[in-house]
């Protein structure tokens, strides 16, 4: 409903000229796969992202010349990466499956420093070549 409402007003396109403005086209795949991962970090991909991302796309795409077809793939991936993070969906049926108190205190880091930076920055130089070959 809110994403709805900032449409109505105008919000979504004036966000996604100034993006296609303001930041040089090769970044903007990279700055939206880096926006979609810290907003998953607490929320879902599917639920909250993509709903919140996805109506900057045709105007930001029309704004930059980028490809849509880049600019999802980047949102999505860039969101998918950091869903394993402990407060996300990914991470909390993770740390669900642990068996014990100590599994579960032994993965909560690993989870959180280790396999949300490696995704992150992972897709991050997969989007930055994909932006570059679309």
């Amino acid at each position: 409903m809110l994403i709805h409402v900032a449409i109505e007003a105008g919000t979504i396109d004036l966000l996604a000229a100034w993006a296609g403005s303001s930041l040089p086209a090769w970044i903007v795949p990279i700055a939206f796969s880096v926006i979609g991962a810290i907003m998953s970090f607490f929320s879902s991909t599917l639920g909250v992202v993509c709903p919140a991302l996805f109506p900057l796309v045709p105007t930001l795409a029309g704004t930059t010349g980028i490809s849509p077809l880049t600019l999802f793939a980047c949102i999505v991936i860039g969101a998918q990466s950091s869903a394993i993070s402990p407060f996300s969906s990914g991470g909390s049926l993770v740390l669900g499956s642990c068996s014990t108190e100590e599994e579960r205190n032994e993965m909560f880091p690993k989870l959180l420093f280790v396999a949300v930076p490696v995704s992150v920055l992972s897709s991050m130089a997969f989007n930055l070549v994909l932006s570059f070959v679309l």
